[in-house]
Parts: structure tokens; C-alpha cells; sequence
């Protein structure tokens, strides 16, 4: 695997205009270091060992992220951030210092200080803080809107492929078809992250600085899906006029997300589209000439798909130059404690809630359980221990999830259609008894929660066990 510096040498011609980040140190090795790390995530680092060179390299350049040592000689470190704030705009300041205590962490907040980091300070840590800054130094750095989207996405670069030996084998053949106009088929399961390797391939590409565009072929009908990617002339019924995604995408590229549900209506069209690079709008007459790379994207096996008749063949091998399988998290369950970090502080900065600590027996939990929904479900499942604040809750849910799955296994001898009653069955007594419980057993409320008549209430609630359940108000239920 190619090193970290290999990557960013390879790929530097990605970022033709980048935000500058100032490293305000005395120390060459830590300025190193923390510039490595600002390369890293899209950032120009420039570097002062003075206040006074600071002062001259903060005058020429406009920083959108400033990093400063209190304990920088000739100007004293408190005055030097007052400056850089009243003259800053809002550009984030991460203030160090190896004399670190509470007073100077409060004087420092004071001044004008973003975030304060006690010296010495791990890579780790400092691209965190960084990571979490982003949003608010791009918009400081007036970075346009392309700009701000891919340097985003090179935040998170890392995580989606360093953390195992799978994703790595994946950045390496990204790495290779983005140097190529070819188009990719990226398959895998819902959730794995298909689409945040779609964007690798075009944010490594030739065409990084061009549109990146992207259509699910599974959220219309053929006649609006057909509208959406080719565009459509005005009509008799006044409808105005409007460029398609291969249109918007011109010089870039488009990713089709869930090829396997484009109408078979529309597959000729793609064909016609990716051989000869031109396209009709609906109800246009005009043969348009575009210059778009198309990736796809699918969770169903589009090759077990030609086989049965239900997806051309031309097209699948037209897109099937390269084809790339993102595999499942099961199978690459060594990134699970990063990416519940990634998400905990990513949302507790996003809700604005305190960084909850993670018990050792809650992250065994999250990596022995299989994820069918993948990463998406593990998202959501951090994002909602975050909103709510509750471990436990968290806890109980997963260990709920791993006992219906495992009964699932255990009852396949039950059948298909069984085995969806009882799930559907479990899943509703479920839903209302968390209804129920977060209007304190009010009926009346839980019904109007659950947009369900009182009268179905009490019809559900008589099919399930609600007699004896804990914490209940203790009159009757029906």
C-alpha cells in the first residue's frame, strides 16, 4: 500500500486553488507535522516561527484556519490572538500550549480562541479538531461550493480507506481507473458506501474541478427519470424548459446510482449516451454532444440480471470496463470503533450535545453485531444515541437486534412468509411500546403519535403482551 504521502503527491493537482491554513510554532518539527497534517485535508500550510513573521504571512495571505502556540517569542501569545481575531473574520483558531491549565484554556476562550489543544498533540487529535472546523474555515475562505464539497470529502478520505486491509485494496484500484475516462460499476450492499467511492474516483480524476452530478434510477418513473438525466424541451402544457443531469455534468461526472432500476425503456438511451457521447433531450430534435464520465452503482447483481433478460447486455458491458465490489462492514468489522468515534464527534458537534464516552462493553456490542444495513445503520444508530443521549438505550437496542437476528437463523425452517408475519408482528409491538413509553402510557398521545384512530390503539395493544410491563401506569391497558 502506497503511503500517505505517495497518495497526496499523486493527487495534489486536485486542489488548484486551496484554503490557506497559518501554523503559528517555534518548533520546526511540530510546524512538520501539523503542516503533514493540514496536506492531508486539502489545506495550504504555511508556517511562522515568530509573531512577527505570523503577522506578515497572516497580512499577505488571509488564512481560513490558523493554528497558534500561546508560547511564540517576541509578541506575546494572548495579544498575537486578539489581533489575528478582531482581523481574522471568522476563521477558526486552534490555540496550543504546553502550559496548559484551566485559567489559561479560559483567557485563551476569551481572546478569541476556537478550540484549545494541550502540547503535545497527536496527529489524531488535531485532524479531528480540524475535521470538525471544516464547514466553518471553507465558509470563512469563501471556498466555492466545488471546492468546499471535495476538500469535505478529503476529510474523510482516511477513514473510508485506511482503516482495513479490504477498503485499501479498493483505494488502490480507485486510485488506478480515476486516472482513466473509464466508466466503473460499483456494486455492493445498501449502505457499504458506494456512492463515497464514486466520488473518490471523480475527486482523483482529471475532472475533479468539473460538475459532479448524481441520479437514483430507483426514485422516479421512466418519464421523470427520463426528464431528470436527459433534460426535456418546452411542451404544449407550457412546462419550461430544462438541462439533464448529463447536461449539468458536462466536462464532469455523473454517477447513476442504482442501475439495476433503470427502466428498460431508458437503458438504449444510456447506450447511445456512453458510446457516442451525445443525447435528445425529451421531445427535442437537437443531437447535443456532452463530455461526462458515468459511473454506476447497484445493489442487485446486474449480471444475474442479464442472464434472466431484465437488463441489457450492450449496457452492462459498456459500464463494466471496471467493475468494483465494495464489500459489507461484516466483513471489515476493524473499522467499526472508528467509525463510532467518526460519527460521535461528528454529531455531537452537528446537535451541538456533549461527546458521550463509549463503555468498553457497548463497543463490543457495535463490533459483534453484522449490520445488515452497514454503515448507513451505523450511522444512524450513533446519530441517534447522540440525539438522545441514552448508552443504554443504545445497548439494549443492539442486543435486540442480534437476538432477532439469531432467531431468525434458528427459525428458517419456519418459511419465508412466516418468518415476515413474526418480524412485521415484533417490529410493530415494538413501535408502539416505545410510543407508549415516551408519552408516559397516555393512549390518546401515543395514538396521535403513531397517526393511528384510539380505536386501532386498543385493537394492537389487546393483540400483544402489555399487561405486566414495567414502569406502566398501572391502570389497565383495555
Amino acid at each position: 500500500m502506497k503511503s500517505a504521502s505517495v497518495w497526496y503527491s499523486a493527487c495534489s493537482f486536485v486542489f488548484a486553488v486551496k484554503p490557506v491554513a497559518l501554523v503559528i510554532d517555534p518548533d520546526p518539527a511540530t510546524s512538520a507535522t501539523f503542516s503533514y497534517v493540514l496536506s492531508q485535508l486539502g489545506f495550504r500550510p504555511l508556517t511562522a516561527s515568530t509573531g512577527s513573521e505570523a503577522l506578515d504571512r497572516f497580512q499577505a495571505e488571509s488564512p481560513s484556519l490558523i493554528l497558534l502556540d500561546l508560547d511564540i517569542s517576541d509578541v506575546p501569545g494572548h495579544q498575537l490572538l486578539r489581533h489575528l481575531r478582531s482581523n481574522g473574520g471568522q476563521a477558526p483558531i486552534i490555540v496550543l500550549s504546553a502550559h496548559a491549565d484551566v485559567r489559561t484554556a479560559v483567557e485563551a476562550t476569551r481572546a478569541g480562541a476556537t478550540e484549545f489543544l494541550k502540547k503535545p498533540t497527536s496527529r489524531d487529535e488535531l485532524r479531528s479538531v480540524v475535521q470538525r472546523l471544516l464547514p466553518q474555515a471553507l465558509a470563512a475562505g469563501g471556498a466555492m461550493a466545488p471546492d468546499r464539497d471535495r476538500l469535505l470529502f478529503f476529510s474523510q478520505y482516511e477513514s473510508l480507506f485506511r482503516r482495513s486491509e479490504k477498503m485499501q485494496a479498493v483505494e488502490e484500484l480507485v486510485r488506478r481507473v480515476a486516472e482513466t475516462d473509464s466508466p466503473v460499476l460499483i456494486q455492493g450492499e445498501p449502505g457499504t458506501g458506494k456512492e463515497l467511492v464514486a466520488r473518490a474516483i471523480h475527486y482523483l480524476s482529471r475532472r475533479s474541478g468539473k460538475p459532479w452530478q448524481k441520479v437514483s434510477c430507483a426514485s422516479l418513473p421512466a418519464d421523470l427519470l427520463e426528464a431528470e438525466i436527459f433534460g426535456h424541451e418546452p411542451d404544449a402544457h407550457g412546462t419550461s424548459h430544462k438541462l439533464g443531469k448529463l447536461e449539468l455534468a458536462d466536462g464532469g461526472t455523473l454517477l447513476l446510482e442504482e442501475i439495476g432500476d433503470l427502466p428498460a425503456v431508458l437503458q438504449p438511451r444510456i447506450v447511445h449516451a456512453l458510446q457516442d457521447n451525445q443525447l435528445f433531450r425529451a421531445g427535442g430534435r437537437e443531437l447535443i454532444s456532452i463530455d461526462v464520465r458515468i459511473l454506476a452503482s447497484s445493489a442487485r447483481d446486474i449480471q444475474a440480471m442479464v442472464t434472466a433478460s431484465v437488463f441489457r447486455q450492450d449496457l452492462y458491458r459498456l459500464l463494466t470496463v471496471v467493475s468494483l465490489a465494495v464489500p459489507p462492514l461484516r466483513e471489515r468489522r476493524e473499522e467499526i470503533p472508528c467509525l463510532v468515534e467518526h460519527f460521535r464527534r461528528r454529531f455531537a458537534g452537528e446537535f451541538n450535545r456533549p461527546e458521550p464516552q463509549i463503555a468498553n462493553d457497548l463497543l463490543e456490542l457495535f463490533g459483534a453485531y453484522d449490520w445488515p444495513g452497514n454503515v448507513r445503520e451505523l450511522e444512524n444508530l450513533v446519530k441517534r444515541w447522540i440525539v438522545l443521549g441514552d448508552e443504554d438505550q443504545v445497548r439494549s437496542e443492539l442486543r435486540s437486534r442480534m437476538k432477532a437476528k439469531n432467531g431468525e437463523r434458528m427459525e428458517l425452517g419456519l418459511g419465508l412468509r412466516e418468518i415476515g408475519r413474526r418480524a412485521a408482528r415484533e417490529a410493530e409491538q415494538a413501535a408502539l411500546r416505545e410510543a407508549l413509553e415516551r408519552v408516559g402510557w397516555n393512549r390518546a398521545a401515543a395514538a396521535r403519535l403513531l397517526k393511528i384512530s384510539y380505536k386501532t390503539l386498543l385493537q394492537k395493544l389487546s393483540e400483544g403482551d402489555f399487561r405486566n410491563t414495567p414502569g406502566r401506569r398501572k391502570r389497565p391497558l383495555d
